[in-house]
C-alpha cells in the first residue's frame, strides 16, 4: 500500500508495538511504544481481558509525524489478572501492531528467565 504526502508517495511501514516490561505485579507501570504508523495518522487501541474476558472500549491515539506513539499505563487499578493481549490498528492502513503484558496479583511471584 502507498501512502500520499504533499503529493510523494511512500510505502506504508509495518506498524511494531513494544510493551515493557512484558509482565509486573500491580502497580507496575506498563510503557507502551508504536512505530512505524502513518504520520500523523490515527490509531484506534484495543485491549483484550485476560480468559477470554471480552475487551474494554476501544480508544483512538493520534500518531506524532514520525508515526510513533507513546503512552503509559499505571497498573495500580487493575482488578482483573493475567495476560491482556493489546492491538494498535493504523487507521489509514488498517495495519495491526499487537503485545501482550501480564499483570500478577501481589500474593504472586514473578520469575525471571535468563
Amino acid at each position: 500500500m502507498f501512502l500520499f504526502s504533499n503529493n510523494v508517495a511512500f510505502a506504508a511501514a509495518n506498524p511494531t508495538l513494544f510493551i515493557t516490561p512484558s509482565s509486573g505485579l500491580k502497580g507496575t507501570v506498563f510503557s507502551y511504544v508504536g512505530v512505524g504508523f502513518t504520520p500523523r495518522g490515527g490509531i484506534t487501541e484495543v485491549i483484550f481481558k485476560p480468559n477470554n474476558g471480552g475487551n474494554f472500549p476501544s480508544a483512538h491515539y493520534t500518531a506524532n509525524s514520525d508515526g510513533a506513539f507513546a503512552r503509559s499505563y499505571d497498573s495500580s487499578t487493575a482488578t482483573l489478572f493475567g495476560t491482556y493481549s493489546i492491538t494498535w490498528t493504523d487507521d489509514a492502513t488498517r495495519k495491526i501492531a499487537s503485545a501482550s503484558e501480564t499483570i500478577l496479583e501481589p500474593s504472586q511471584t514473578l520469575s525471571v528467565i535468563l
